[in-house]
């Protein structure tokens, strides 16, 4: 049986497949059972089922979406509501691309300024990318971006949604709010480390898993980003946040950060949170 590579962790994408489990479960009975993968990356998935099943229990998991399956060890349990179970679940066979991602490295140097899920127009697979300032730039003006395809093998038009556009930012926060004078500076702002990037995409802010929140951000970092909200997060709560964020189905990369500045805009709250 193949194991586990030792690679270098991937990021994580919110996204939800339905898969179906064969096996046996907790008392050695045959399953055949269908249920949803969430959070995947590339060695292995968060697997709602309802039924219980037990540590190092292998499974054959196969994605319903592509009809690819693969072997999969059960970590354990994650968390349990009513009749249904998630569980960790890593793979055990990383020559098999289960989910049809491609999953670059995590970057060791710096934080990348933006982590997201490209579609290929061409060939419809998906991938995690780190942009840089123009391709950040770009991408707010066309919506696209031209990237090299590894399975098209050439350059192709590449989108964050399966059809096209980002998520439409909070209206109400659409007009740039200041209650400063034009050339003074916020203590938040006098202490950031990192050069802003002054952006229209909207994210998701999180504290306890989904749904979240749909905010406008006004600028991003690589140590974190700024965002208007109608709720006031207090300084120092633990947040989950993905940027630019996307509720079309293409899947989105949360990253831990926390409140460090709350600054009053009238109906409005402009939060300042560093990445974790």
């Amino acid at each position: 049986m193949a194991q586990p590579t030792d690679k270098r962790r991937t990021d994580r994408v919110d996204l939800t497949i339905p898969v179906e489990i064969i096996g046996s479960d907790s008392v050695g009975l045959q399953i055949f059972r269908t249920g949803t993968a969430s959070v995947i990356n590339q060695n292995g998935a968060c697997i709602q089922l309802d039924c219980k099943l037990v540590p190092d229990q292998v499974m054959t998991i196969r994605n319903l979406a592509n009809s690819k399956e693969c072997e999969g060890r059960i970590v354990g349990l994650i968390g349990e509501e009513g009749n249904k179970f998630s569980y960790g679940v890593a793979l055990l066979d990383p020559s098999v691309n289960l989910w049809d991602f491609e999953f670059p490295d995590l970057p060791v140097d710096q934080n990348p300024l933006v982590r997201i899920v490209l579609h290929c127009k061409g060939c419809n697979t998906r991938e995690i990318a780190y942009l840089d300032e123009i391709e950040i730039r770009v991408l707010e003006t066309t919506k696209t971006l031209q990237r090299q395809c590894n399975v098209c093998r050439t350059t192709t038009v590449r989108s964050q949604g399966s059809e096209d556009g980002l998520e439409t930012p909070l209206r109400e926060a659409a007009a740039p709010v200041t209650t400063t004078a034009p050339n003074a500076k916020t203590p938040f702002e006098s202490r950031r480390k990192h050069k802003r990037l002054h952006t229209t995409f909207s994210a998701c802010v999180r504290q306890c898993g989904p749904p979240g929140e749909i905010v406008a951000c006004d600028d991003i970092s690589r140590g974190g980003l700024s965002f208007r909200s109608h709720n006031r997060y207090q300084k120092g709560t633990h947040i989950e946040v993905a940027v630019p964020y996307s509720s079309k189905g293409s899947g989105n990369i949360f990253v831990a950060a926390r409140i460090v500045h709350v600054e009053p805009l009238g109906k409005l709250f402009r939060h300042g949170a560093a990445y974790l």
